[in-house]
């Protein structure tokens, strides 16, 4: 029997909601041919008074083992820099990863 978890997550991968992207690591070989699902969520400022957009990218763990900080993802919208901890998820097939524009 196949793994509900890992189905579900290739189908997601497979979808219109993942775009076609490029993971270059700090240090090591760019890797090509990645699909990630970009979020723009908007957060309060700590004073309460300033909504800010923020970028996070859920990074299939079949496409790179794991993302580190400072590595670059890149899509057609632009370049974004992973500036925070990743974080992998229950199943361990996917990580989210907090960005900046690079």
């Amino acid at each position: 029997m196949a793994d509900p978890f890992a189905t579900g997550m290739a189908t997601l991968r497979a979808s219109a909601a993942s775009v076609a992207g490029r993971y270059s690591p700090p240090s090591g070989p760019a890797v090509e041919d990645i699909r990630v699902i970009h979020s723009q969520p908007s957060e309060i400022s700590d004073d309460g008074e300033l909504v800010m957009d923020k970028h996070s990218f859920v990074i299939f763990r079949s496409d790179v083992d794991m993302p580190e900080h400072n590595g670059v993802i890149s899509i057609a919208a632009g370049d974004f820099r992973i500036n925070g901890d990743c974080l992998l998820d229950n199943e361990g097939l996917s990580w989210t990863c907090p960005t900046q524009p690079a």
